[in-house]
């Protein structure tokens, strides 16, 4: 199946369709826009970022429509543990990174548990969980002075309650869409701030987080991102 999400003026719908083209196998409204959409690794279940322009939030929603329940508020990036039972949130006004226990909600017995894994000196605002679950990309980004300050952050869980947060790549700029190999390194897109149209001067940089080694993958003048790994 393909989830795919549609507008209509203030609200979002969801869209459930058949991977070989044959038609649209349900529709899911919601009250608000949808800004991403991810399965689960159970594939019964979406978690969606979805709200306001200004305040958005994470939800779990069945892919039957019959359940939305919201996970956590003030949320830009969130992502699966490799399990499925249980996501990854970046809350931009507390600058945490949280791992959400989505059981009690998923059985209406309560509100889902968050426990918290590290804070952050910015907004925290992509998450991507490597395939083992064992380390977390964060691209964060906030206002620092005139320019625009930005963070590429990898958080190694070590313990079930312990975690050690290494910064990757910072400066003035922008980073983002953080992507995981099926071996542990992790692709991302490294930019400039410029003005004008058009799409601004960028790199896709890896870093391997087994051994620290950070390289660049291009150079080219121009922008060069987006980076996705095969599985």
């Amino acid at each position: 199946r393909l989830a795919f999400a549609s507008r209509r003026g203030e609200d979002g719908v969801l869209h459930i369709a058949h991977a070989d083209g044959s038609g649209i196998e349900r529709q899911i409204g919601f009250p608000w826009h949808i800004f991403s959409a991810t399965w689960s690794p159970t594939q019964d279940e979406l978690l969606i970022v979805g709200g306001s322009p200004r305040v958005r939030a994470a939800y779990l929603v069945s892919v039957d429509g019959s359940e939305i329940v919201e996970l956590h508020t003030n949320v830009l990036g969130a992502d699966w543990m490799p399990d499925g039972r249980s996501v990854v949130v970046g809350d931009y006004v507390t600058q945490e990174v949280l791992r959400i226990e989505i059981a009690p909600a998923r059985q209406g017995e309560g509100e889902a548990t968050a426990v918290g894994i590290a804070t952050l000196a910015m907004p925290p605002m992509e998450i991507a969980v490597s395939p083992d679950g064992a380390y977390i990309a964060v691209a964060a980004a906030g206002h620092q002075g005139q320019g625009y300050a930005t963070v590429m952050e990898v958080i190694h869980i070590t313990t079930a309650d312990s975690a050690a947060v290494t910064t990757v790549s910072e400066g003035q700029g922008w980073v983002g869409w953080p992507d995981w190999s099926s071996n542990g390194r992790l692709a991302f897109t490294l930019g400039e701030l410029v003005a004008g149209a058009g799409w601004p001067p960028a790199d896709v940089w890896l870093y391997d987080a087994a051994t620290g080694s950070l390289d660049t993958l291009t150079t080219a003048p121009g922008f060069e991102g987006l980076a996705n790994w095969s599985p």
